[in-house]
């Protein structure tokens, strides 16, 4: 096939654009329909939610050197563990995989804070990603939204904090599952490139990132990978190390991935505020150990022996 030339592509732009304008219509009477069907809880919310701004401000993550305005270079690290071994914390503590993921990155994030002297007293916030994709819909479109979960990094002791993590994991995907009621199936995009364009440089902006509230600290998000083992050309595919995306006001993206009886974490840093990643994978290890130990004791990096006193030698 040739390549399309630019009249080509300009013609397939404005073809797109009014088919887009030709969906808006529909678009706007389903939203309204979705509105109306749950008017009553949607008055309810929105007065809770008014009422926690009257008594509280907007509601807003605490500021932290995670979050600024980043640059184009990238650090990572990554570190895997036996799906089984979180799997046996989750069941020991009532809990999900997920909530086990979200507490051992909380508490590494914590680590690297305190090592920092930056630890605020407010929990941090994290953004995760949910689907709102129905029960056999194959769409080829993009259904995910983000719920905001608190984890709790004001509390110390590993357990306690996987137990918090929990019940507001709860209370978010209560929060979210309503929301999901109120949402259109799709949207027209008409201007959306270039809305979201000018929103990208907008934040670049320190003055606009220091200024408007933070909506997260961190995006975590767990993605289920293949339970069997993969093979390329022949070879076996030992390990699966995910990158993902760091942005403005968010300099930090932990994304699990699990495949073959494993969990794979990449942790997706920039460079200018987190040169260095070892300190936090290491911290994940050390929560991942701390959260299978008994209430109590102190964990140490796998692999390393337990210190012991030297004994003096007799005279």
């Amino acid at each position: 096939a040739e390549p399309w030339s630019a009249r080509d592509l300009l013609a397939a732009a404005a073809r797109h654009q009014a088919t887009e304008l030709g969906r808006l219509p529909g678009a706007v009477a389903q939203l309204a329909g979705s509105l109306a069907g749950g008017l009553v809880d949607g008055l309810r919310a929105a007065r809770a939610v008014l009422d926690d701004v009257s008594q509280h401000g907007i509601p807003s993550a605490p500021r932290t050197p995670l979050n600024v305005v980043i640059t184009g270079e990238r650090s990572f690290a990554s570190i895997e563990c036996p799906l089984d071994h979180v799997k046996s914390i989750a069941r020991a503590h009532d809990a999900t995989i997920n909530d086990v993921i979200l507490a051992a990155s909380a508490g590494a994030i914590r680590r690297w804070l305190v090592l920092h002297d930056a630890l605020p007293a407010q929990t941090l916030k994290t953004a995760v990603p949910f689907s709102t994709r129905e029960s056999g819909n194959t769409d080829h479109s993009i259904q995910v939204s983000f719920m905001t979960i608190d984890l709790h990094t004001e509390l110390a002791d590993p357990h306690a904090r996987l137990r918090a993590v929990h019940q507001s994991a709860l209370q978010s995907k209560a929060a979210a599952a309503r929301l999901k009621a109120l949402m259109p199936d799709d949207l027209p995009s008409v201007g959306l490139p270039w809305l979201l364009g000018a929103l990208t440089r907008a934040m670049a902006l320190g003055a606009v990132v220091d200024r408007l509230p933070l909506p997260t600290n961190v995006i975590i998000s767990n993605v289920a990978g293949p339970p069997m083992t993969l093979y390329v050309a022949g070879a076996r595919a030992l390990t699966y190390s995910p990158v993902s995306i760091p942005y403005h006001g968010c300099a930090l993206n932990v994304t699990v991935y699990s495949y073959d009886g494993r969990l794979f974490f990449g942790l997706t840093g920039a460079r200018n505020a987190l040169p260095d990643l070892r300190d936090l994978s290491e911290g994940l290890q050390l929560e991942l150990v701390a959260l299978a130990q008994a209430p109590g004791r102190r964990a140490r990096p796998p692999g390393k022996p337990a210190t012991r006193k030297r004994r003096k030698p007799k005279r």
